[in-house]
């Protein structure tokens, strides 16, 4: 049977056998020692054989990578397209996509990093999209755009804004909702889950699949026109204006996750909701010129904490809402949107640290963070399995050892994926108490490093004290 990694690697786009069992290698040493720096956590022959992966073409008239992004990911993306057919089974799936930027202010002698912000530090942009079951469980990295700015463009935000929407940096969301469309199979429902960034007429217009969807914060208050029953013509206004005052539908609760400068929550909202047409903006460029048919949901915070804002969300859809439990159920999927922020944490301060990453050039710099992004994923799915499947067989997260030392350090057994994700956690710090948060991600990768060191010496002390296969030793 394969490992997870050896799954997830099996169809990458790579030369040979044994350059795949060295990407697995790499991805294990990933996921178990996350907080190292990549070297430590690979070894010295497998950091020699990622240099390897990195290397380029140089017989032509500019050196061309021999390994890109997507040929890495090529076995990830197909085993994500896999989950979601095996966790889906036909129905709704999630795609939330969002950009985040990595800062290498430190690598100022690696050529080609692009600008990021007026100290011109230097950085590189990841637009990620990740694909998750409506509970919210993450099945995958759905695609992956890895890119640095031109310097020349540095200050030029008028010549900027007057390009065409296809030659703009924003084209981006549209480029990453194409390619996953393409990798659905035909009638596969799908919704593609933005934050305000994504509030592009262009990106709300592109051409879809009857089965795709996409849901949008709104950011701009767009010209709209809404139906109203008993007048002859439709009334026109403002986006945002015509949420405020939209049909109430009901209240609901959501969970809202710590902030940095609010409490993880359980939080009332009051639900508006309206059918409009958002009428295209004056100024066309690369974009047609008719109206998109949209639902508009607005969610409201009913009592916000005394001092702070109330939070609302404006939410913009292309999928039908015409009861009160469809749009509950879209302020629902949208909550789901927090999980590519948790993905973010974990690549950068959660875990695997992607930002201390020492290499020499941006090649190098894209397909090792690459690699962070899918060892990311997988904390991230170990996390939310245990919350959205606690019954799953421990197994599915762990191996025989370290259920077996799992079990000798809890005194019981430990039998399924709950059980497991908490005692691992556990050894990362996690304090498990009545009516309290379940374990959060770096608890876990503190944990399954622990675990991982305590296996290898267990391992070591069953040479001298051999176990019959399958034999688990429980103190009383």
């Amino acid at each position: 049977m394969m490992s997870w990694s050896q799954a997830e690697v099996c169809g990458a786009k790579i030369a040979n056998t044994r350059r795949r069992n060295n990407l697995a290698s790499i991805l294990d040493g990933l996921a178990e020692k996350p907080a190292l720096s990549f070297s430590a956590a690979v070894g010295s022959a497998k950091r020699q054989a990622f240099h390897r992966l990195c290397r380029v073409d140089t017989s032509g008239e500019k050196p061309v990578p021999l390994v890109q992004v997507d040929d890495l990911l090529g076995g990830h993306f197909e085993q994500t397209q896999s989950r979601i057919g095996d966790e889906t089974g036909g129905g709704l799936v999630l795609l939330v996509q969002d950009t985040s930027m990595y800062n290498f202010a430190g690598l100022k002698q690696v050529p080609d990093l692009g600008y990021c912000n007026s100290k011109g530090e230097r950085c590189l942009f990841g637009h990620s999209m990740i694909a998750l079951t409506v509970e919210g469980l993450p099945l995958g990295v759905a695609h992956l755009d890895l890119w640095c700015r031109d310097d020349a463009d540095h200050g030029k935000t008028k010549a900027r804004r007057d390009k065409e929407i296809k030659d703009k940096e924003s084209f981006r969301w549209i480029r990453a909702l194409h390619t996953v469309e393409a990798r659905l199979p035909e009638g596969q429902p799908a919704l593609f889950i933005q934050d305000r960034e994504a509030d592009i007429f262009a990106f709300l217009e592109a051409p879809k699949r009857a089965t795709t969807f996409v849901l949008v914060r709104a950011a701009q208050s767009r010209r709209v026109e809404v139906d109203v029953p008993g007048e002859d013509k439709p009334r026109k206004g403002l986006l945002l204006d015509v949420a405020h005052s939209a049909p109430v539908v009901g209240q609901m609760e959501v969970n809202i996750p710590r902030a940095p400068n609010r409490e993880a929550s359980v939080i009332n909202l009051l639900v508006q909701t309206v059918c409009v047409r958002i009428i295209p903006p004056s100024d066309r460029k690369g974009i047609g010129d008719k109206p998109i048919t949209a639902w508009v949901v607005r969610a409201s915070e009913m009592h916000p904490p005394t001092g702070e804002k109330a939070i609302e969300w404006i939410l913009v859809t292309t999928m039908p809402v015409t009861t009160p439990e469809q749009a509950f159920q879209m302020v629902r999927y949208y909550s789901k949107r927090w999980v590519i922020e948790r993905l973010h944490y974990t690549i950068k301060s959660g875990g695997c640290n992607a930002e201390r990453l020492q290499m020499d050039d941006v090649h190098s710099i894209k397909l090792a963070l690459a690699l962070y992004y899918v060892t990311a994923w997988r904390l991230l799915f170990i996390t939310y399995l245990a919350r959205t499947k606690p019954n799953a067989p421990a197994t599915t997260i762990l191996n025989d050892t370290e259920i077996q030392v799992l079990q000798m350090v809890e005194n019981k057994p430990v039998t399924t994926c709950a059980m497991a994700v908490v005692a691992v956690a556990k050894l990362g710090g996690y304090e498990p108490y009545k009516n309290g948060p379940p374990p959060g991600v770096k608890r876990l990768w503190i944990g399954l490093r622990r675990l991982e060191d305590m296996a290898a010496g267990w391992q070591l002390a069953k040479q001298n004290l051999p176990l019959t296969p399958g034999q688990v030793m429980i103190h009383d």
